[in-house]
């Protein structure tokens, strides 16, 4: 699936991001972006969200490192 394919059907608004994104090919997923790769799409989760997703315990709050998470693809070279 391409990331523009995966916006599309999760409604997200993706003005902000280059269209050139758009046509990269999705291999993969993280929840961790310290562990994100340049195929694979970040999800951003909130405490919220792990609870429903039956995790315990306290987590940060995802959407604090998005900014992380797409500045380590720019530094792998795949994006401008």
């Amino acid at each position: 699936m391409k990331v523009g394919e995966a916006a599309r059907l999760m409604g997200a608004d993706a003005s902000s991001v280059s269209a050139e994104i758009f046509d990269k090919q999705i291999t993969d997923y993280s929840i961790d972006s310290r562990s994100v790769s340049a195929d694979e799409l970040f999800f951003a989760l909130s405490q919220q969200d792990y609870v429903r997703a039956g995790f315990n315990g306290e987590f940060a709050d995802g959407h604090r490192f998005i900014a992380g998470a797409f500045a380590a693809r720019r530094s792998c070279g795949c994006c401008a």
